[in-house]
């Protein structure tokens, strides 16, 4: 009733504002949903993206079993593996720093992958998961039981595998920024990140307690076969990625790239 007859902009002075207030939240609500570009992927398309873990996880704990098998039915020396592992504990760090900057950077990849179709991720997920499987396969077939070639094709097989899985990883948790940019959303991926790399550890480990259970040659090949299908399957989820924004990322302080090498599993 005191506003009765009072013009627009008293009205706006003296604060009579209660319909605005009650109408704040739903507008909040329809920016949150438009301006912030909600993906609006299904359960599905969630799970396909979430798949890209598969094969880096399922190479990781076949790789962490094979070791065993190495020495125990390889043949290998007990002490030049651990003094390889060793060496590379030190070198993942490395890896994963200069992969993540090479993919923020754009280099290497762009002549092959445009940034405007591809973007920044999808293409090193692509291109390692295919170069992973190869390796999965040779990993429990080496070409002979020499103990030299053997310490050099574990040597070898540890460090190229790892570069795949540290770019495919790297690809993954960068693409989940640009793809989910809210909270809630990467909440709710992270159930289906379970299921993949749970499912990428069962693949690989339980190729390498096979491989141990049963030493045999039919054995070591379909171990063989599951851990290369495993790495290829993660290209499934190469469409979704593409949906990661192509502009290079903004520079992050110096903390948060120590932050990022101290999250790598090996150092853990």
């Amino acid at each position: 009733e005191k506003a009765v007859g009072l013009p627009q902009a008293e009205m706006e002075k003296e604060g009579f504002n209660e319909n605005l207030d009650e109408e704040q939240p739903h507008r909040e609500i329809s920016q949150h949903s438009t301006s912030g570009k909600v993906s609006g992927h299904s359960r599905c398309r969630r799970l396909q993206f979430a798949h890209s873990l598969t094969g880096p996880y399922a190479a990781i704990s076949a790789i962490s079993i094979g070791k065993d098998l190495y020495m125990l039915e390889f043949g290998a020396s007990a002490n030049v593996i651990g003094s390889i592992l060793l060496v590379c504990s030190f070198v993942s760090p490395a890896m994963d720093s200069l992969v993540g900057t090479l993919q923020d950077k754009g280099l290497f990849m762009l002549r092959c992958f445009p940034a405007a179709t591809w973007g920044r991720r999808a293409p090193w997920l692509l291109t390692h998961s295919i170069m992973l499987g190869p390796l999965m396969f040779a990993f429990f077939l080496p070409p002979s039981y020499d103990k030299d070639l053997l310490h050099a094709w574990f040597l070898s097989i540890w460090l190229a595998g790892y570069w795949c899985v540290a770019a495919s990883v790297n690809a993954f948790e960068a693409a989940r920024v640009e793809i989910y940019p809210f909270k809630e959303e990467r909440v709710d991926i992270e159930q289906y990140c379970k299921l993949t790399v749970s499912f990428g550890i069962f693949v690989g480990s339980g190729a390498g307690t096979m491989c141990l259970t049963f030493p045999s040659k039919i054995i070591f090949f379909f171990a063989s076969v599951a851990g290369s299908a495993a790495a290829f399957s993660s290209t499934a989820a190469v469409p979704v990625m593409r949906e990661a924004g192509s502009a290079a990322p903004k520079k992050t302080d110096a903390s948060a790239a120590r932050a990022t090498v101290l999250r790598n599993p090996v150092v853990l």
